[in-house]
């Protein structure tokens, strides 16, 4: 028979539970976290640290991600379907 302890003196090891619990950011509220990030955000600013994209920067980004989607089989289709499917009803209810 396998001694089940972790290596610490008289206590068995901890069973691994089949539930998870959220910490440390991933347990709070989205206002309190997004609350931390804007002090911390001001923080850098004020001391200087902070990157301000420029705008060449800034459009080299979009453009990576708009490949980076458009890269996704069938989703730049969806996002069609679902956009003439939109419009589709806006324009039936003005009918009315």
């Amino acid at each position: 028979m396998q001694d089940k302890s972790d290596g610490r003196a008289g206590e068995p090891a901890a069973e691994a539970s089949s539930e998870t619990k959220t910490r440390g950011f991933a347990a709070m509220e989205p206002d309190k976290l997004k609350r931390i990030a804007s002090m911390g955000g001001q923080a850098a600013h004020r001391k200087g640290v902070a990157h301000e994209f420029t705008k060449e920067e800034a459009c080299a980004a979009g453009k990576l991600g708009g490949r980076k989607v458009a890269s996704i089989p069938g989703h730049m289709a969806s996002m069609g379907r679902s956009s003439a499917k939109a419009r589709v009803e806006v324009l039936s209810a003005g009918e009315d």
